[in-house]
């Protein structure tokens, strides 16, 4: 007699630790390796650069139109407006995410590197795991009277939709360990491995219009920024 059912089930429990094992080595060789990333992350670096593209596509657009019509700014005005706005709001994700893994050092403060390594990395990963839940209260947060992110609420009436933005993809850049790096200072001369340009073409930075992504400090280029060259005076 030929027991399939058998010869299956104990293929099954041959598969089940492969896969386990499998997915803790891959777990692994993730920790602390910003080059190696988890497919199943919805918000992995790769798909954070393509949202700060589309950030920059639509949502800036958009509120670059408000700005334009309810407050009669100039074009560099309204650009330099946008870029404060995205610019407080990363440093308050980095602030805040660095805030919270102060409090947790401080509860084992006076033992070593190495003794509270895993516990500290259990906490980054619990601050990752829960970013969903805490990106609305940051919203609210940093949109506040209170807040200290004085563009962002000047403006909020009329970005409110960039802003939120900005935030849940600043958290989750401030994050990913180690975490991602915004650029808002270009070279003087255009680079074009890292940026693109506005509306015309030179070789040296007038202003910065859209800052570039980067995987990490010094890592490769996630997003390019874009620049408004200086004018040739010359031709």
């Amino acid at each position: 007699m030929v027991t399939i059912g058998n010869d299956s089930d104990n293929d099954s429990k041959l598969i089940e630790p492969d896969i386990r094992l499998s997915e803790l080595m891959g777990s692994k060789l993730r920790d602390n390796n910003p080059a190696i990333t988890d497919l199943n992350d919805p918000n992995r670096p790769m798909k954070l650069g393509d949202q700060f593209s589309e950030l920059y596509e639509n949502e800036w657009t958009d509120a670059y139109s408000e700005l334009k019509d309810s407050k009669k700014s100039t074009e560099i005005e309204i650009i330099e407006i946008l870029i404060k706005i995205l610019k407080e709001i990363y440093e308050t994700c980095l602030a805040d995410v660095s805030q919270q893994l102060s409090g947790h050092r401080i509860t084992v403060h006076g033992l070593s590197d190495d003794e509270i390594e895993g516990f500290i990395k259990a906490v980054k990963d619990s601050i990752k795991t829960n970013a969903s839940k805490y990106i609305p209260l940051l919203r609210k947060k940093i949109a506040s009277d209170s807040s200290s992110c004085k563009t962002v609420v000047k403006y909020r009436d009329c970005c409110l939709a960039y802003i939120e933005n900005c935030v849940n993809l600043c958290y989750y850049v401030a994050v990913q360990e180690p975490p991602m790096v915004i650029d808002f200072v270009p070279g003087q001369i255009f680079d074009k491995q890292s940026w693109k340009e506005y509306t015309r073409s030179g070789t040296e930075v007038e202003y910065v219009v859209w800052p570039a992504l980067y995987l990490y400090k010094g890592g490769p280029i996630m997003a390019k920024g874009v620049v408004q060259p200086k004018e040739n005076t010359h031709l």
